[in-house]
């Protein structure tokens, strides 16, 4: 679950490093948008790290650095580089696209 998960941030990490226009697009559909529901994928990272086993602790780590990897290119838009943990940067993604849909 973690890894598939990974691939699909690696996939958006790659769209915004090479599109990065695609930072300011919104989706249709709030509760399926990226800056709603990144903050699940680091809570899934958490808990996985928790569980005791070998293939656990190697999709949280996998999780972890596709979300740290996403957290480079959203530390640009976000105006948080250098300063801030990958936490504060989705954070600041966030807040950024609830402002952009309120207008």
């Amino acid at each position: 679950m973690t890894e598939g998960l990974a691939a699909e941030i690696n996939v958006v990490t790659v769209d915004l490093t090479q599109h990065s226009e695609t930072y300011y697009f919104q989706e249709a559909n709030p509760y399926q948008a990226l800056p709603r529901q990144v903050h699940y994928a680091l809570e899934l990272c958490d808990a996985v790290a928790e569980v005791d086993t070998v293939e656990a602790r190697v999709g949280a780590r996998t999780l972890s650095a596709s979300l740290d990897r996403l957290a480079v290119p959203l530390s640009q838009f976000t105006g948080r580089e250098g300063d801030a943990g990958v936490r504060e940067v989705l954070a600041a993604y966030t807040a950024d696209h609830q402002r952009a849909a309120r207008g």
